[in-house]
């Protein structure tokens, strides 16, 4: 017998709005840093729109993906960072910076507008179970 699964209804406020800040007002500090602001806003615009969809994720599936997502922007920064023209050290530190911020803006968005709804299964509902018995019985 299955339990309920937990779907996760998000709202993002504040990333939304930190991701076109990260994008548009690094690229004051020089190329590197706008190649690295962007690389982070565009990934998360793209995670806050898969997510803020509604009733669109599961708890689990939705924190594999906001992992996958800030591993990929942290190496995809460093690395098109570096690229641009700036050195390592300074690269790591930037992305390391950009980062964090994004995780902080990710988690009080978190915090503030996640509502859990919880979806029963069919399998878990007495009234389906009586109804599979009898149908059950009546086929065999």
């Amino acid at each position: 017998m299955h339990g309920p699964l937990s779907e996760v209804s998000l709202r993002f406020r504040v990333a939304p709005i930190f991701a076109v800040i990260a994008m548009t007002a690094s690229w004051a500090f020089g190329v590197p840093f706008g190649v690295i602001g962007t690389v982070f806003g565009v990934g998360l615009l793209l995670l806050v729109a898969m997510l803020g969809m509604p009733r669109s994720v599961d708890l689990t599936f939705g924190l594999m993906l906001s992992l996958v997502t800030f591993a990929a922007q942290f190496l995809g920064g460093v690395f098109l960072g570096m690229e641009a023209g700036a050195t390592t050290t300074t690269a790591v530190f930037a992305t390391v910076i950009l980062w964090f911020l994004q995780l902080t803006v990710f988690g009080i968005d978190l915090h503030r507008q996640a509502s859990t709804v919880l979806i029963r299964t069919a399998a878990a509902s007495p009234a389906s179970a009586k109804t599979a018995r009898s149908l059950g019985g009546s086929i065999l």
